[in-house]
């Protein structure tokens, strides 16, 4: 259904076609706290700027998103 949705909204010719399905691609790399951290501790200060904290349903904890990724697939915090 999201790849159905994603091509709906983003198609820009009369007639889909079925490369635009099967491509939708909505893997996203999520990453926990001490990873952020890292990033940090390696040289990227501006980490915690590009990624947000998110809550999302069925994860124990909250995870950390590029923001990017969150208002590409509108990704919203529980």
């Amino acid at each position: 259904m999201d790849s159905i949705t994603n091509v709906i909204d983003t198609c820009v010719y009369p007639t889909p076609t079925i490369a635009q399905f099967i491509s939708w691609d909505k893997k996203i790399k999520v990453h926990k706290y001490p990873e952020i951290v890292a990033m940090v501790e390696d040289g990227d200060p501006n980490a915690f700027s590009r990624y947000q904290r998110i809550e999302l349903e069925g994860l124990p904890e909250a995870v950390w998103i590029h923001i990017n990724d969150i208002a590409k697939y509108k990704i919203k915090s529980k």
